[in-house]
């Protein structure tokens, strides 16, 4: 269990594929794909030039821009995500990083975890 000082040091997009599958579990994805016949396990997109890379990665960020009809020019906000990637076919499915983090209790006061 992390301590809250611990939670207060990290940022909130750093997650580990034990925590990231923690998450699913608890959250009960399926891990049936919508595409494909797949049942089971998943690519998940991890940093494969982390310090950790071997043990227990950290999850690559994929950050989405959002854009206003009104100005295709400009972002108006950017958001990220982690991945996750069907082994058969290639789909691939994205999960908000502030959902994983509230789970995760790095924004305390949003704690989804119980």
């Amino acid at each position: 269990m992390m301590s809250d000082e611990d939670r207060a040091e990290r940022e909130p997009w750093r997650v580990s594929i034990a925590e990231f599958k923690g998450f699913l579990g608890h959250v009960q994805r399926s891990t049936s794909c919508p595409v494909c016949p797949h049942r089971g396990d998943w690519t998940i997109h991890v940093d494969a030039e982390a310090p950790n890379f071997g043990l227990d990665p950290n999850l690559l960020v994929y950050v989405i821009p959002g854009f206003s009809p009104d100005n295709l020019d400009k972002a108006k906000y950017r958001q990220g995500h982690f991945a996750m990637e069907c082994p058969n076919c290639g789909t691939v499915q994205f999960v908000s990083c502030l959902s994983v983090a509230r789970h995760l209790g790095l924004f305390p006061e949003q704690k989804t975890d119980g």
